[in-house]
């Protein structure tokens, strides 16, 4: 039965594996998600990381700098150089274009830190290397390509060695990599299993609104969806996988999915909006730097 039900669920992915229409040229193609793609560490917290971040004081930008290096250095520099460059462009579209998406990164990938996301994007763009940070912006540039193929075409490496990097590569091209941070605490399996269908939802309008996950983590406000019922979790937990695998290669691997489907796969609410009870047709997969699956839910901001 569950096998069945897997196929039956696959037929309803609304994408196909075809690569997404090459940009125009001098146009730079953008996705908001790339945003949460550099963020991915913190896209991933420990229940106990959760809460340390969530009570964390950022108000320095030295604290903020630190943030960066620690864990947004280090990811970036894993990355392809088309990958970099990608994300450095979308860095600079969301930053100046004034999109209402730019803050939409914190609480959609749930990254509990308490800092204005103009601060934290203007932060990181300045400290990234790459290109160089334009001296005059123009929109014309730069398209939000909203093909689902497109958003999950960012690729980093898996391995902890030499590797990519925009700024100073040796002389081979390559650059060993700066340490990843070190985690605390430990993945649960009752982790992948807040946002089941049997959940009440005033559980995830308390979760959206207080930033209280159903199984009593302390974080920050966030988008808090539950599955519709009929999903069988485990079987939707294998479809990501089951991508996941297809699209990995050695060396060069994709950390986030985003899976669209024709019909709705969950329903919850937005960040600080408990009275607005909003149906979900994507979902996102995100896997850790191990390989596990760590996080997989309903997803309403697309």
């Amino acid at each position: 039965m569950a096998g069945l039900f897997k196929r039956s669920w696959a037929k309803f992915v609304d994408w196909m594996d075809l690569p997404p229409p090459k940009p125009k040229p001098g146009i730079a193609d953008v996705h908001w998600e790339f945003l949460g793609d550099i963020l991915g560490e913190l896209a991933c917290l420990t229940d106990s990381e959760t809460g340390l971040f969530a009570q964390a004081d950022f108000s320095s930008i030295d604290r903020i700098r630190e943030l960066v290096r620690q864990w947004v250095q280090p990811a970036f520099e894993r990355f392809t150089p088309t990958s970099q460059t990608r994300i450095l462009h979308t860095i600079d579209y969301y930053l100046n274009a004034e999109s209402p998406r730019l803050s939409w990164v914190f609480p959609s990938f749930g990254i509990p830190l308490k800092i204005p996301a103009k601060r934290l994007f203007t932060t990181i763009r300045e400290m990234l290397p790459g290109i160089p940070v334009p001296n005059r912006f123009d929109a014309a540039k730069y398209h939000e390509n909203t093909h689902q193929a497109f958003s999950n075409t960012l690729f980093s490496k898996w391995e902890n060695h030499g590797g990519f990097y925009a700024g100073c590569p040796d002389g081979d091209g390559t650059k060993t990599f700066a340490p990843m941070p070190e985690r605390k605490g430990f993945f649960l399996p009752c982790n992948l299993e807040r946002h089941r269908a049997d959940l009440d939802l005033d559980l995830f309008k308390t979760w959206c609104s207080s930033g209280l996950t159903p199984d009593g983590v302390q974080g920050l406000p966030m988008d808090a969806v539950r599955w519709r019922k009929g999903i069988d979790i485990e079987s939707m937990h294998n479809l990501g996988m089951d991508r996941f695998m297809r699209q990995y290669s050695q060396p060069v691997g994709v950390k986030r999915l985003t899976m669209r489907f024709k019909q709705a796969v969950g329903e919850g609410y937005l960040a600080g909006k408990p009275d607005n009870l909003t149906e979900a047709f994507h979902v996102r997969f995100i896997i850790d730097r191990f390989g596990f699956l760590v996080r997989c839910h309903p997803l309403i901001r697309i």
